[in-house]
């Protein structure tokens, strides 16, 4: 019995750790797929978190020009 259980902890183990790699944020760099440092995920998460609109809300992303349309999303 006890090798059983040995086995479910050993598995859960190797699930925890996969969990957390698949919820990693990736760094693009010269280098390569980078993963972030925990302090800058976390932060980076907060921030896009706050930072989302309520529903209807449209937000200017151009310029004022007196030519064109504004850039709406």
């Amino acid at each position: 019995m006890e090798a059983g259980s040995d086995v479910v902890a050993a598995a859960a183990d190797v699930a925890v750790v996969l969990l957390r790699r698949l919820h990693l944020r990736w760094l693009v760099s010269h280098k390569g797929y980078l993963p972030l440092r925990r302090q800058v995920q976390i932060a980076t998460m907060n921030r896009s978190d706050s930072t989302t609109s309520p529903p209807g809300i449209s937000m200017r992303t151009g310029p004022e020009t007196s030519t064109g349309p504004l850039g709406t999303t």
